[in-house]
């Protein structure tokens, strides 16, 4: 696969570089690992970039399962949940420039608060009061010119003993257009059967002229981003348990019948209890009632029958019929059909019961579904659209469309409430200290000028006006230093409770409304409470502690439900701001993005606080930009995730760095330390190990020995089979070598033909017997040197021991040295014949041991 060809270009010349030395001509197969690496190697640019890629592939790999992992054990619900808490987070930050978009001033809540409960539950009784009441307030308001009463308020049953201020309620309802009720819907149907009380006809019909048309887009195949399921009639809807119903809390029939403006008020939350959002509009799934066909219907005894004979009730909707006749008759004077499962009660003529005695009506097998618009969606439709309700579309990117309206949902169906985090009392009283304060510095400046006008005033009527003016000045001075600590202290102490809306309460209302009834002349107070009323819109509610149901948003945890409407109303009424979430695959983009950005940066930065700081900052840069991007745009998009991603990111990717750097060194070590032809350690790490070896031999008192080895005729190898030959005998010697020794003992390439071993621990009678054992394994195995050519191998070795036969390393290679050249002398193939070690007092050695092999 790697052809490589050396041409050698022999030249005089000096002035043509490329005629110097060799010219290489490599042909490259691809495929090979070999020829991939030459290639790299001779180009170290592209080399590194090629590292760095692998690098990358390694950790989205790891990153990959890692974060597999993380969804098999649900931790991706604990990620979410954090998401939920950031989104919290910007929603009450004000210092991004929230106040862009502030709450619209055509806005006003009335409310009953604790002192109006202090005040009136005296007159009218404890909570709730009678309907005439509101009946009253509503004539007094609309007097008062309000455009729209929005009651956060249900009026549910009769009061006993109080019909006739229920009528006069209805009564008010119907004759005012600009009133808004409210309607809660639930799934309690089951329940409500058990207590005999399941919907009717009549409900339906009652409900029906509430119901608005909504079309939908939605696909399920399009759109994986959104929570969806199958809706009945063909398309999908929001898989979200706040949109879906079966039941509905009735309120007073006067108020249901003949009119349109009810609303409904249910009130959704994520799964933590907060509300962020609110559906705009819910689903109401029922079996419809069957009406008989042949009408009219005739009365018989109690009850009514159709044409054919069949009971129905007064409106001709059918009686179901058991089908388990004859009907039995019971000792307790009831009936039973003759169901073998489950006898049902039925009526002597075979209609079913219920437990109460109730007749049940037939019903259809299938569903059908109405939609019911949000209260603040009823009366923004109402106001933009009078005397007609556009037909609504939700679109397939999941956006509520209907004309000059184009509202973002979430892809559970909730709409996004762009919170108004402020307290419109505090910023009274901010706007009071700024004004108060720049009226001041004017003053004081005037003053001055009046001063220097005194003292050069010529004439007596020049210094009486001048210094009455500058009285005037003074005083000024006085009321502003009187009034501007006060509206400080109150700035100071105002609470940091959102409440971006002006709010009158009940019991001034109804003080005015009063006087008006008894013809008494109103005060300057109920003349300025009429000036707020007019042409303004009014959210009616209970906002006293034991009253109202608390609603938990993001800017507060106990928020009154009326401000929560007035809130998400006023989203819609000025049509502009909404919070947009960005779908799942558009946050998966930015999150994998912003990985490997992170990523390339910890393997481009060679130090380690530099890529950390670097990550560290790419945190803080995306956290600044959501702010801005929520508060400036409206737009959310994930933090938590994109921030924990960013950290196992972080972590892997050092891990997988230090890892490859470790890999490097090894290598380079392993190229630095070992000699390439034979494996082995080459000159410079047995130098090195000599000496480490002599300072823990010195340290821990023990031994080490080192064999010194020469390979037998290894000229003749090369002259007679070439040095290709040689070079195999070299490499073979070596992994005998290698494999006769143990592991913690260091076989090196002393140089040439020339090896040597250093034996850890060991004294001189142990490595006499590892050098002999070192010689007899080297010889008894022939080796291929040749094509068809085997030859047995010898080889010389000389031994020496520290500290017994020197105190350096040059010391004991001369000793090891002297040995092997006696071995040579003796005939090779042999351990060289030791001499004692000096005497120290006479300096001179004993006669040669006999080690001959």
């Amino acid at each position: 696969p790697l052809k490589i060809q050396f041409c050698t270009w022999a030249t005089d010349r000096t002035d043509i570089p490329s005629c110097r030395g060799f010219h290489t001509n490599v042909a490259l197969n691809r495929s090979s690992p070999l020829a991939l690496s030459s290639f790299l190697t001779e180009r170290p640019k592209l080399k590194r970039i090629f590292q760095q890629l692998i690098a990358g592939l390694i950790t989205l790999i790891v990153l990959f399962v890692v974060f597999g992992l993380f969804l098999l054990c649900g931790l991706d619900h604990i990620v979410e949940q954090l998401e939920l808490k950031t989104y919290d987070f910007r929603a009450q930050s004000t210092w991004w420039g929230q106040r862009k978009h502030s709450p619209s001033s055509d806005i006003l809540i009335l409310q009953f608060d604790d002192l109006s409960f202090k005040l009136l539950n005296e007159e009218y009784g404890e909570w709730p009061w009678p309907r005439d009441v509101h009946a009253d307030m509503i004539g007094f308001l609309n007097r008062a010119g309000a455009k729209m009463l929005l009651y956060d308020i249900m009026f549910v049953a009769h009061q006993r003993g109080n019909k006739e201020a229920d009528a006069k309620l209805g009564q008010a309802f119907h004759q005012a257009d600009n009133v808004y009720l409210s309607l809660n819907l639930d799934n309690d149907l089951a329940e409500s059967r058990a207590l005999g009380k399941d919907l009717t006809p009549q409900d339906i019909e009652l409900l029906k002229p509430l119901s608005i048309e909504i079309r939908s887009e939605l696909e399920k195949t399009t759109n994986s981003a959104l929570k969806l399921q199958p809706d009945l009639n063909g398309g999908f809807f929001f898989d979200n348990e706040h949109m879906t119903f079966n039941h509905f809390r009735a309120i007073l029939p006067e108020l249901m019948s003949k009119k349109r403006n009810i609303a409904i008020i249910n009130h959704g939350s994520d799964p933590d209890g907060i509300s962020r959002g609110n559906p705009l509009f819910f689903r109401f799934q029922y079996q419809p009632f069957v009406k008989s066909s042949n009408l009219p219907i005739r009365k018989v005894g109690d009850g009514w029958q159709d044409q054919l004979g069949r009971k129905t009730d007064a409106n001709g909707y059918l009686f179901a019929r058991s089908s388990h006749l004859p009907a039995l008759p019971q000792k307790d004077g009831t009936y039973v059909d003759q169901n073998p499962q489950s006898p049902r009660r039925v009526d002597p003529d075979g209609y079913l019961l219920d437990s109460y005695g109730h007749y049940i009506y037939e019903r259809e097998n299938n569903l059908s579904t109405l939609y019911f618009p949000y209260l603040g969606l009823k009366a923004v439709l109402d106001l933009k659209f009078p005397g007609r309700t556009p037909a609504l579309t939700i679109t397939r990117n999941g956006y509520l469309k209907f004309p000059g309206y184009s509202i973002p949902l979430r892809p559970n169906g909730d709409f996004l409430v762009n919170w108004y985090n402020v307290d419109i009392k505090k910023e009274e009283y901010r706007r009071a200290v700024k004004e108060l304060r720049s009226a001041r510095k004017k003053t004081l400046a005037q003053i001055q000028v009046l001063t220097r006008d005194l003292e050069k005033a010529t004439t007596q009527q020049a210094k009486q006006d001048t210094q009455k003016q500058l009285e005037m000045r003074q005083n000024e001075l006085k009321q502003i230093d009187h009034f501007l600590p006060l509206f400080e202290k109150e700035l100071e102490g105002a609470e940091n409770i959102p409440q971006p809306y002006r709010t009158i309460s009940a019991w001034k209302v109804i003080r005015a409304m009063k006087k008006e009834q008894a013809r008494l002349p109103l005060d300057k107070d109920d003349i300025k409470l009429k000036e707020q009323l007019k042409n303004k819109i009014v959210f009616i509610g209970a906002t006293a502690v034991a009253a109202y149901d608390v609603k938990n948003t993001p800017v507060y945890a106990t928020m009154p439900g009326v401000q929560l409407q007035a809130n998400l109303f006023d989203n819609l009424y000025q049509n502009k701001g909404y919070i947009r979430s960005l779908r799942p695959g558009t946050n998966l983009l930015i999150l994998v993005l912003i990985c490997l950005f992170a990523a390339a940066c910890v393997f481009r930065l060679r130090s380690a606080w530099a890529g950390m700081l670097t990550v560290a900052n790419i945190a803080i840069l995306y956290v600044v930009i959501s702010l801005l991007l929520f508060h400036q745009m409206q737009i959310w998009i994930n933090t938590a995730m994109p921030l924990t991603a960013l950290v196992i990111t972080t972590t892997i990717t050092f891990m997988v760095k230090y890892a490859l750097r470790d890999r490097d060194y090894e290598k380079t070590y392993a190229l630095a330390t070992t000699d390439s032809m034979t494996g082995l350690y080459n000159h410079r790490f047995f130098q090195e190990h000599m000496r480490r070896s002599i300072e823990q031999s010195n340290r821990f008192k023990h031994k080490f020995s080192l064999i010194l080895i020469d390979i037998d005729f290894f000229k003749k190898f090369n002259d007679t089979y070439g040095h290709q030959a040689g070079d195999e005998v070299l490499r073979h010697v070596a992994r005998k070598l290698k494999k006769t020794v143990r592991t913690v003992d260091v076989v090196a390439r002393y140089g040439g033909e020339e090896m040597a071993i250093i034996l850890d621990r060991t004294n001189e009678e142990e490595a006499l017997a590892v050098a002999h054992k070192v010689v007899k394994a080297v010889a008894e195995e022939a080796y291929p040197i040749a094509e068809g050519v085997s030859k047995h191998v010898t080889i010389s070795c000389g031994v020496a021991t520290y500290p017994t036969h020197g105190d350096d390393v040059s010391q004991l290679i001369e000793f090891a040295d002297a040995g092997l050249y006696r071995a040579k002398e003796n005939g090779r193939n042999q351990v060289g014949a030791q001499y004692d070690s000096p005497d120290k007092e006479t300096g001179e050695s004993k006669a040669p041991a006999d080690h001959h092999h």
